[in-house]
C-alpha cells in the first residue's frame, strides 16, 4: 500500500510540477497532398519562417503547468516551416533551386487546455509568394481548431499535444486551397 501512495504521490507532483515536451513531427497529410498535386507539377522551394515581433509562444507554448516545444527548432516557426516542406515533398512539388519560394511570418500559436471539456488552438501565420524577389502573394491566414479534453491534466496534456499537428495540417490546407495562392504560384488549378 505504501508503495502505491509513493507512486500517486509522485505521479501528482509530476503533474503539478509541470514538464517540457517536444511536440509531435509534423508527418504530412493527405489532404494537402492531393490539394498541392491538384496546383499541376509546379516546384516550390521553401523560404525562412520567422516570428513576428508581437508574437506569442515564440518558442513554447504553455498547457497548464506544461510546455510544449517545437521538435524543428528553438521557435514554432520552424515547425511551420518544415511542415509545409514536408507537404510539399510528399506531393513532388519541392524543388531547392526553384525560382517560387515560400515564407512566413507567425503571427499567433496557442493552445488552450484549461477547459473543462473542449480544448482548442489557434495558429495565424502570414504566408508570403515571390518569385525572383517580387512578393506575388501576402496573406495571413488564421486557423482555430477544437478537440474533445477533460478537466483531467493526464488526459488533456497529452490530447492537446498530438492535436497540435493537427491544427497546422488545417492551417496549411487553407494555404494549399487559397485561390491567391495559387494563382501566384502559377497552379493550373485543375480538379
Amino acid at each position: 500500500m505504501r508503495k502505491i501512495c509513493y507512486g500517486l504521490f509522485f505521479s501528482l507532483f509530476s503533474l503539478l510540477a509541470g514538464c517540457s515536451t517536444v511536440a509531435p513531427e509534423y508527418a504530412g497529410s493527405r489532404k494537402n497532398v492531393e490539394a498541392i498535386k491538384n496546383l499541376g507539377d509546379v516546384k516550390i522551394m521553401v523560404g525562412k519562417f520567422l516570428d513576428s515581433e508581437d508574437s506569442s509562444n515564440k518558442k513554447q507554448l504553455t498547457m497548464r503547468a506544461n510546455t510544449l516545444t517545437s521538435p524543428y527548432g528553438p521557435t514554432f516557426s520552424s515547425y511551420i516551416e518544415n511542415a509545409v516542406r514536408k507537404d510539399l515533398i510528399l506531393a513532388g512539388n519541392y524543388s531547392d533551386s526553384s525560382k517560387i519560394v515560400i515564407g512566413g511570418i507567425l503571427h499567433k500559436n496557442n493552445i488552450d487546455v484549461n477547459g473543462f471539456s473542449v480544448g482548442a488552438g489557434i495558429c495565424e501565420v502570414e504566408f508570403n509568394v515571390s518569385k525572383d524577389s517580387v512578393v506575388l502573394f501576402n496573406k495571413r491566414i488564421n486557423q482555430n481548431h477544437q478537440w474533445e479534453s477533460s478537466f483531467a491534466a493526464a488526459v488533456a496534456i497529452p490530447k492537446a499535444i498530438n492535436e497540435y499537428p493537427i491544427l497546422i495540417e488545417k492551417l496549411l490546407n487553407n494555404l494549399f486551397i487559397d485561390g491567391g495562392f495559387i494563382k501566384a504560384i502559377g497552379g493550373e488549378g485543375k480538379k
